[in-house]
């Protein structure tokens, strides 16, 4: 979310007061907390005596007259105990819709202004797990991890057939109207966003139940996000229904699941807490020493992750399937994926795009290769997070009517690459942010109106953008280990350049937008448009300019990250290919890629080889870069 300082004053004007828990016809809420009013709506925060490191806290839904109570109490305490804090707010009998949601953004930004974390874990019961769901899919990337106790999912279920006068009510709708609009309202049909942003799932559900029926919800949810590529796990409890039994709310695997993704593994040292028991003392209990906890924050912090990066892929308008490429494409792709990434990263230009002069001729060809494009990555099974690059706004230079299609061609981008839309509002799917475990993740749109070299469009981070780039580093540098930024042209030069016009970012390293990533210590700054590996580290930032071009090189690279607590691996790797003779025609564009590529037996022996390598570690507060070798040593870089 782009957190604007105006946005805050309103934060502050809504909250109206502190005020003690008894002043308001709350619920008798099961533990001492704070209540407060946002936008005159009554809301709580039971708060615990040390705070985890980032102030961790759950949201809890519903929050009503009747709820929470009792039989949440287990849940808080543990939670309390072991530093996370527990807030609700109350709306009423609310049922997702958007402006509701609206609502709830309210009371989050809210507690965020209070210095809690920007990613709460969501711990939605019933109905409550609706609310919860609507407001995620709505903000996946505020949005840490999701809990459900027995959860409705499913609009078309639960609340249609036994709650539709307050559904009604909320949505401002007939009933055949939300019917009609389900594509947009329903949760479980909106899923990618969640999907893409990482964001984890755990739901604990009956088989019994003939309330909130599993086969309607958490079965239909959890079907739908393993085919958006999202993290999720049910836990079916055998012969139990919509009940408030210890089954449910004294369960061990969701504690540790709020724990672990509230970044809380074991006890609090400090408070003594060593005991982790989630059934009474005639039940069979876990108990966790101190011993057992340092051993799981030990192997929590030297677990590692990977990600990938090959920017410019492919950079011209190719068919899926490309007779006389897959071979090598299907390669290239496997490769990768043998490197088991979470997801990779293509820093634009993904297409050839010269596709005007028209609105309907950019979507005409849009529509044709873009879900080609994103189709030959789902079939090798990659996740794949791409920037605009140049091509996808119909190449440079802009000047005349090229320059008022821009806006056309970033449309298209934003309806086919599905990114999440979480960036400023002029630049929503252009520019987007994500998380993922331990590291933050911006791309930015540098394609700003502007007068350059290159018309009526000027590389950079400026403006509104620049505000809001600004405001997602603040907000997650304290919750991260490590950001990555990714934008399509390099800031850092002289660079080296093949077949490229080597647009570069306006002002290099004394814009504003390198002068933000060093103040909030950015590592990584990857980018493309040169075609060309040149790495260069300035101010503690590794840039690293490299990537595709497939059909015009003969040397195509990706780059490895290894993620660990406390230091990137970053790797670059290369393989030789063997051009064809022919020429694949493309639109406006005299001389197309080669109309085959090949990658020999031989060399797919071999595989992808090293061509450079940096370990970027940080320790005792310092970052030192480490082992370097091959493009990462500078002493062969271009000087001019």
């Amino acid at each position: 979310m782009n957190r604007k300082s105006m946005k805050f004053r309103n934060i502050y004007i809504a909250v109206l007061g502190l005020i003690s828990v008894n002043a308001f016809a709350m619920s008798k809420l099961p533990l001492p907390a704070e209540v407060f009013q946002v936008n005159g709506r009554n809301a709580f925060v039971m708060k615990p005596e040390k705070p985890a490191a980032g102030k961790p806290w759950v949201w809890y839904a519903p929050t009503l007259k009747s709820y929470p109570h009792h039989s949440q109490q287990f849940y808080f305490e543990q939670f309390l105990k072991h530093g996370i804090a527990v807030a609700g707010y109350d709306l009423g009998e609310v049922r997702g819709a958007p402006k509701s949601s609206a609502q709830f953004t309210v009371f989050y930004d809210a507690m965020v202004a209070k210095g809690y974390s920007a990613m709460p874990v969501l711990l939605g019961q019933s109905r409550g797990g609706l609310m919860m769901l609507c407001w995620a899919f709505r903000n996946p990337d505020k949005v840490g991890a999701f809990a459900g106790i027995y959860p409705v999912c499913n609009i078309a279920n639960w609340p249609l057939q036994r709650s539709k006068h307050s559904v009604l009510a909320d949505y401002g709708m007939s009933k055949e109207e939300i019917l009609a609009n389900l594509d947009q309202l329903n949760p479980v049909v909106n899923l990618d966003g969640l999907a893409k942003a990482g964001v984890p799932m755990f739901i604990i559900h009956g088989d019994s139940d003939r309330v909130v029926p599993y086969r309607d919800n958490s079965a239909l949810i959890k079907t739908a996000y393993e085919k958006a590529g999202g993290e999720i796990e049910v836990k079916m409890v055998p012969g139990k229904g919509h009940a408030e039994v210890s089954e449910f709310f004294r369960d061990q695997d969701l504690l540790e699941f709020i724990f672990k993704h509230a970044k809380v593994i074991g006890g609090n040292k400090e408070n003594g807490d060593i005991v982790v028991s989630p059934y009474p003392s005639d039940h069979r209990s876990v108990v966790a020493t101190f011993t057992l906890a340092n051993q799981q924050a030990d192997t929590e912090s030297s677990e590692s992750w990977s990600f990938c990066s090959i920017p410019d892929f492919l950079n011209f308008d190719i068919e899926y399937p490309q007779e006389g490429w897959e071979d090598a494409l299907g390669f290239i792709l496997d490769s990768m994926k043998k490197e088991n990434p979470a997801f990779a990263m293509v820093a634009g230009d993904l297409v050839m795009g010269h596709w005007g002069p028209t609105k309907k001729d950019v979507n005409k060809w849009a529509d044709l290769y873009y879900p080609q494009w994103t189709k030959r990555w789902a079939d090798h099974k990659l996740k794949v997070y791409t920037a605009l690059g140049d091509h996808e706004i119909g190449d440079n230079p802009w000047r005349g009517n090229k320059a008022k299609l821009v806006p056309h061609y970033k449309d298209a981008f934003r309806r086919h690459l599905k990114m999440p839309l979480n960036g400023p509002d002029h630049m929503k799917g252009t520019a987007f942010y994500w998380t993922h475990k331990n590291a933050l993740f911006v791309s930015v749109d540098v394609f700003e109106s502007g007068k350059s070299d290159q018309g009526e469009i000027a590389a950079g981070v400026t403006g509104a953008q620049l505000k809001w780039f600004e405001g997602v580093l603040k907000n997650h540098r304290d919750q991260v280990d490590h950001i990555i930024v990714m934008g399509h042209t390099p800031v850092l030069r002289p660079v080296r350049t093949f077949s490229s016009s080597g647009m570069l970012t306006v002002q290099g390293p004394e814009s504003a937008f390198w002068k933000t990533m060093v103040k909030y210590e950015v590592d990584l700054y990857l980018c493309g448009e040169v075609h060309a590996v040149t790495c260069k580290q300035q101010d503690g930032i590794q840039q690293v300019s490299h990537g595709g071009l497939l059909g015009r090189t003969d040397k195509p690279n990706y780059m490895l990250v290894t993620v660990k607590k406390d230091r990137l691996e970053v790797t670059l790797k290369e393989i030789d290919l063997i051009n064809g003779k022919g020429r694949l025609q493309q639109q406006k564009k005299k001389l197309g890629p080669w109309d085959t590529i090949t990658i020999t037996d031989e060399r797919k022996k071999q595989g992808f080889t090293p061509i450079g390598h940096v370990t970027i570690v940080k320790k005792d507060g310092k970052k030192s870069f480490e082992s370097i070798t091959g493009f990462f040593d500078e002493k062969n870089n271009p000087k001019k």
